[in-house]
């Protein structure tokens, strides 16, 4: 559903429960069921320490698979720009991720039921976003096509919503920079470095982030565009989850040794990449 005009203001309430929130190939399993094409938005390293710059663009909610709407924070129709979800990394026959039914609904997790007794830890906490690079002042660039970006919270959101929040009220906005708003929003500027948390994979950790306002609104046909991104939810099944785990037909069960959700991408945060074309 494309962003909705006449519901502007409950963006705002979007921004308000993320920072309330702040601080807490083939694939198997899958988040995100991504349209045919959809581009990945990649930290490229040899741009550490350069400032680089996106619009967020936003979209209106459609369906009850959106956290925030399973938690009565919000309703079918209202305008977000982010989904916060958490994710469970599955190494098994087949390599991919799923969502954490437990921590991001509250309900019973398939991926839990079928690991339950294995020492996999917990799981991670990532955002996804539509997003269009552009210049600082907002002005489209390459071929200005929306594409997704997919983080680690720790690595880029918590700090993108706490400088919006610091940042707006310094301005005396009394609340947060509404940075996604697509008609008087503001440009994301940030930097980030390579980092490494003690193995060779390293990934990008933002470090800065300041806020530009746009020179021309959104237009509609880019929003139109873009799908709401809770209606690409793939629900996981412990039948599809089994079968990623140990294949299909399998009755076993793995062992310590045989099966782990942390990736090195997750291990180490992540570089934001994402697989749009997946197989479930």
């Amino acid at each position: 559903m494309p962003y909705n005009r006449k519901a502007a203001d409950t963006l705002g309430t979007s921004y308000q429960t993320a920072i309330d929130n702040n601080n807490g190939g083939n694939f198997g399993p899958s988040l995100i069921k991504f349209p045919q094409g959809t581009k990945a938005y990649k930290f490229d390293p040899a741009l550490a320490g350069k400032e680089q710059f996106i619009n967020i663009l936003p979209w209106a909610i459609e369906t009850d698979k959106h956290p925030r709407v399973a938690k009565g924070q919000a309703k079918i129709g209202d305008n977000d720009f982010m989904l916060d979800l958490y994710t469970h990394y599955v190494d098994g026959v087949l390599k991919g991720s799923c969502v954490c039914m437990a921590q991001t609904y509250g309900d019973v997790c398939p991926f839990e039921q079928e690991t339950e007794g294995q020492n996999l830890g917990a799981a991670k906490r990532r955002t996804i976003f539509w997003v269009q690079p552009c210049d600082r002042n907002g002005k489209p660039t390459g071929d200005g096509a929306p594409m997704i970006l997919n983080v680690s919270h720790y690595a880029f959101t918590k700090l993108l919503l706490e400088e919006a929040d610091i940042q707006g009220r310094d301005q005396g906005l009394g609340g947060s920079i509404p940075f996604a708003n697509p008609d008087k929003g503001y440009v994301v500027g940030f930097r980030f470095a390579m980092e490494s948390s003690g193995g060779a994979q390293k990934y990008a950790q933002i470090k800065r982030v300041d806020f530009y306002e746009r020179r021309d609104p959104i237009p509609d046909t880019l929003l139109s565009s873009i799908p709401a991104l809770d209606s690409l939810i793939e629900i996981p099944t412990r039948e599809a989850i089994h079968a990623a785990l140990y294949g299909k037909g399998s009755t076993s069960s793995a062992t310590d040794a045989e099966a782990s959700t942390e990736s090195t991408e997750d291990q180490a945060q992540d570089t934001g990449s994402v697989a749009p074309e997946e197989t479930f």
